[in-house]
């Protein structure tokens, strides 16, 4: 075959390729998202999703521990779980520990006070070393880094950990359908 051929034969396949893409669109196809919305306020920046096939760890009025358990369905009124079956208003609380995107920025931010705690009393007590061969000036200078430290340890632990239904907290299922 000579090179001629093969840039023709080529040619052909990637020319049915992008016909068979430009078709792919054209078939209606139903599409519908189905989520679990914690709603805090109207500022769309506190509102969690839960999905179906995702784990939902709540508490309920009738016992004093969070229940865990896969959403396997969403309908108008209630929430499908594996083992359960929920209605938004019997949810009191809902464990956002892992899910709320807040509690990732609080996360990076206490541990980059720790970790500029540790470089700075590194740095610290390497100067001390070079300089004099010991950690004497270390005494003078070590409240800066322990304060980056614990001021970002003291972050790890304000975290958002729970949802609590009330007031102007809210849970909504939201179910969208695409045609």
């Amino acid at each position: 075959m000579s090179i001629k051929q093969k840039l023709n034969t080529l040619l052909i396949v990637a020319l049915c390729c992008i016909c068979g893409l430009l078709s792919f669109p054209a078939q209606a196809q139903e599409v519908s998202e189905k989520f679990v919305l914690l709603k805090r306020g109207n500022n769309q920046k506190n509102q969690i999703k839960f999905r179906v096939g995702e784990v939902f760890e709540y508490k309920v009025a009738d016992f004093d521990f969070f229940i865990q358990d896969v959403i396997v369905d969403i309908q108008s009124d209630i929430i499908v779980l594996r083992e359960n079956i929920l209605k938004p208003e019997d949810v009191l609380e809902v464990n956002i520990y892992d899910k709320d995107e807040r509690n990732q920025t609080l996360k990076n931010i206490s541990q980059l006070g720790m970790g500029g705690g540790v470089l700075f009393l590194t740095g610290f007590a390497l100067t001390s070393l070079i300089q004099d061969g010991n950690l004497n000036q270390l005494e003078g200078s070590w409240p800066i880094p322990v304060a980056l430290f614990s001021a970002g340890l003291a972050m790890n632990y304000v975290r958002y950990r729970t949802f609590k239904q009330k007031r102007r907290n809210k849970i909504q299922l939201i179910i969208l359908y695409e045609d």
